[in-house]
């Protein structure tokens, strides 16, 4: 089975790294810095778009932003790239975790269609 290809957003504590990629075994994680340390400089639309340019075929980002769920221009470009967005939430505990059917999702996440060539 492929693994999928995600990216883990500059904001992402990276010693939860680790510990994902335990859980996430048919999930590759690459922090945002690593695939282009300019990336870590980017808007989160700005962002998304670069992953979709990108060489790599992304499925999608991981961030701990949940703030983003909320922003109009993000949301489009997410639509328009086909990408899948992850928001790993913070319970009371102060850990982070993927909800189960997240993890789940990253699993099975199909990959994002480029048959149209006017999407950015």
């Amino acid at each position: 089975m492929n693994r999928r290809l995600f990216a883990l957003d500059h904001n992402f504590p990276q010693p939860i790294l680790a510990a994902l990629s335990d859980a996430l075994p048919y999930v590759e994680l690459v922090p945002v810095r690593d695939i282009d340390p300019s990336f870590a400089d980017l808007d989160d639309w700005e962002l998304l778009r670069e992953l979709y340019l990108h060489a790599r075929e992304w499925d999608g980002l991981i961030t701990n932003d949940d703030a983003m769920l909320s922003l109009p221009k993000e949301m489009t470009v997410l639509d328009q790239t086909g990408l899948t967005l992850v928001v790993a939430v913070r319970p009371r505990s102060g850990s982070f975790v993927l909800p189960r059917r997240m993890r789940s999702r990253c699993a099975t996440t199909s990959k994002r269609s480029r048959q149209d060539p006017g999407r950015p």
